[in-house]
């Protein structure tokens, strides 16, 4: 699914409701959940690295509501390794260039937002 798509669901109203966990609950007092809300956001190390260097990204994820929640990432280029369940991305780069370093936050396997960095790789001189 792309993007656009996924951004014309995510505008749909919610279809179902349940009622609050550890609140009263009556008829008129519900609680609605959706993946709305849900966000990642990547802070890079550093934009700019000499060849051979690595760059650190870390995601952060919000209102995922404790439902499974995985990143998966992917690179134009470079060695990406992940670690601490896939919330830390290493990448070295070897070649000089500008690449992208993208991470997808899925919950329940379904993408419920993406997110990216560029780095650009300068020659060591």
């Amino acid at each position: 699914m792309n993007l656009k798509a996924l951004a014309a669901l995510a505008a749909l109203p919610l279809l179902a409701a349940a009622p609050m966990i550890g609140c009263e609950s009556s008829s008129n007092r519900r609680a609605m959940y959706t993946t709305n809300n849900a966000n990642l956001t990547l802070d890079a190390s550093s934009g700019r690295v000499l060849a051979g260097e690595t760059v650190t990204i870390i995601a952060r994820t919000v209102d995922t509501y404790g439902r499974d929640a995985k990143i998966e990432w992917n690179s134009t280029a470079g060695d990406l390794k992940t670690e601490q369940d896939g919330r830390v991305a290493r990448v070295q780069f070897k070649e000089v260039g500008t690449y992208t370093v993208r991470a997808q936050l899925m919950v329940d396997g379904q993408v419920v937002a993406s997110d990216l960095v560029e780095v650009r790789v300068q020659p060591v001189s």
